[in-house]
């Protein structure tokens, strides 16, 4: 799957869940590397970020890609439940892991799921 078909597909199954930047009122839905453009958010904030999995490797017609994605869901006042966003990101996607992190006095309610997502690329 490509990135942005996975981003617009996130943004259609999360958003009856997903909070909002403030005070633009746009999706909390973000791309690493890099900060959200927004500081403020409400609600429940989705993080997307690519990780090479190991070296491109040559096939007869390109190269295959082994690539993860990582998806984080983090909690922000007013408080919100990340349980259905989680569900919804499992029954949608394969995952290959999910960590739950619960909250904590120095750190915000977070999950990340690690979904596979090789690429093949062809060499013309």
């Amino acid at each position: 799957m490509e990135f942005k078909d996975l981003i617009a597909e996130l943004r259609t199954i999360l958003a009856p869940h997903l909070g909002v930047f403030k005070p633009s009122n746009l999706p909390a839905i973000a791309v690493e590397p890099g900060p959200p453009t927004d500081p403020q958010i409400e609600g429940l904030l989705c993080v997307v970020q690519r990780v090479p999995v190991n070296d491109s490797e040559p096939t007869t017609g390109g190269f295959y890609h082994p690539d993860e994605l990582v998806i984080k869901l983090i909690t922000y006042p007013p408080a919100v439940s990340l349980d259905k966003a989680l569900r919804l990101i499992q029954s949608n996607f394969v995952t290959r892991k999910c960590i739950y992190l619960p909250p904590t006095s120095q750190s915000r309610e977070q999950a990340r799921i690690h979904i596979f997502n090789p690429i093949f690329t062809s060499k013309e």
